[in-house]
């Protein structure tokens, strides 16, 4: 479901993360976290379409870390979680589960 850009070298500045729903049915945002840094994910994940978070790192840190779950009608929720660490290897899980 989603592709992640990580910044390759250096302190993160930022992570870009691709959400990309190819299903019939749009997705709606159901929960979201971040531990270093801040971003704005959508509200809703349209069917067939991509859309991207800008998830800005902390400052202090020069890290970015965060999550979103996304929730579709048929109550199966897609999770997905970054690492962008300063001085650490970069890390996605991405997990889907039925309700």
């Amino acid at each position: 479901m989603a592709p992640v850009v990580f910044s390759s070298s250096g302190p993160a500045f930022y992570t870009d993360v691709t959400l990309q729903n190819i299903s019939n049915d749009n997705v709606n945002l159901a929960d979201q976290i971040d531990w270093y840094g801040s971003g704005n994910r959508p509200f809703v994940l349209q069917a067939m379409w991509s859309n991207k978070i800008k998830h800005d790192a902390d400052p202090r840190a020069g890290s970015s870390k965060g999550g979103a779950v996304y929730a579709t009608p048929a109550g199966i929720k897609w999770v997905i979680a970054w690492s962008n660490m300063n001085g650490q290897s970069n890390k996605v899980c991405i997990h889907s589960m039925a309700l």
